[in-house]
């Protein structure tokens, strides 16, 4: 009987030492069907066909200045207030949900993320940030997330980089003028 008692409380105690979290998940590569690297046409015919956005078609369509890429701002129901879509090469490399504080707060979709997806590589007052091969998902003050094609965030800032130096050359070639 007291073998019994003993083995009843050792396997209470393995019930209370805690659990094993489980392992991240992959990061989401969209919202509500609309995926990162979708064509513009098929990204558009998604947003027709779902409700929950509010897309006015070509109302809602414009272009990046000083690029030709597109960028679809619409809005949705209840919990996002705006929703934007951002093309680079016909391909969607960007999504930004800017969502409602009424409704949800930074702290819940921080837990809600850690949950998911384990702790952010990089964390700061003003936001949350994981990746993976494919994708970062960043959450940020105030209450915004973004879904990034890693491949198009790169060729941009690669991009960016290149006209910088230069930049940098011209104004450096024109100092040694005086």
């Amino acid at each position: 009987m007291r073998v019994y008692g003993l083995l009843v409380m050792f396997l209470s105690l393995l019930w209370i030492v805690p659990q094993e979290a489980p392992p991240p998940q992959p990061i989401q590569r969209g919202f509500r069907g609309i995926q990162l690297s979708e064509a513009v046409e098929v990204v558009k015919e998604k947003l027709k066909r779902d409700t929950f956005f509010l897309y006015r078609e070509e109302l809602d369509v414009s272009f990046s200045p000083g690029r030709d890429d597109i960028i679809i701002q619409t809005r949705a129901w209840k919990y996002i207030t705006n929703a934007q879509f951002q093309f680079y090469n016909e391909r969607l490399s960007l999504i930004v949900l800017q969502l409602d504080t009424t409704q949800l707060d930074y702290f819940g979709m921080y837990r809600k993320f850690v949950e998911k997806y384990g702790d952010p590589e990089e964390f700061s007052p003003s936001l949350a940030r994981w990746s993976d091969e494919k994708t970062i998902l960043i959450l940020e003050r105030p209450l915004t997330v973004k879904y990034i094609d890693r491949t198009s965030h790169e060729d941009l800032t690669q991009g960016k980089a290149v006209l910088q130096s230069t930049e940098d050359m011209a104004r450096e070639a024109f100092m040694d003028l005086f």
